[in-house]
């Protein structure tokens, strides 16, 4: 077995580039049984995630 420690060298450039947007390419569709208002508790604080069709607190998926 052997492990290989490499380099990753990024450098920073000015040209634009068409890529895609986040998310899958094909729209996703939630379950029905997954949408709505979810609260869950953190850091002591009661917090919401609200589930649609096709998004999750506003962010497509």
């Amino acid at each position: 077995m052997a492990i290989g420690i490499g380099s990753i060298t990024f450098s920073k450039s000015n040209h634009n580039v068409n890529a895609a947007s986040w998310g899958a390419n094909p729209l996703f569709t939630t379950p029905k049984a997954t949408r709505g208002t979810w609260y869950y508790k953190e850091d002591g604080r009661i917090k919401h995630c609200k589930i649609t069709a096709h998004t999750v607190d506003g962010r497509k998926l």
